[in-house]
């Protein structure tokens, strides 16, 4: 079983649960994209750069959020 609210996660099962439960949040990723006329390539692209952000040290995700709320301000100045 995979919860996950808000980025806070719950995890329980076995390896092979756990899988079978990523490849059906991914399918269902999927299906959403298509049915908000997300190009398939798109999506895909979207969902292979949030699994690589998932392998990202604490240190790396904290260097690329303020990395990104610098661009951000940059741009609303």
């Amino acid at each position: 079983m995979i919860k996950s609210k808000d980025g806070a996660v719950e995890v329980k099962g076995s390896t092979t649960v756990l899988m079978t439960d990523l490849s059906m949040i991914i399918k269902s990723l999927r299906e959403t994209f298509e049915e908000e006329d997300i190009p398939k390539e798109t999506g895909d692209k979207l969902i292979r750069k949030a699994v690589d952000v998932g392998f990202w040290t604490e240190d790396k995700l904290d260097k690329e959020l303020s990395n990104m709320r610098a661009e951000v301000l940059g741009k609303l100045m």
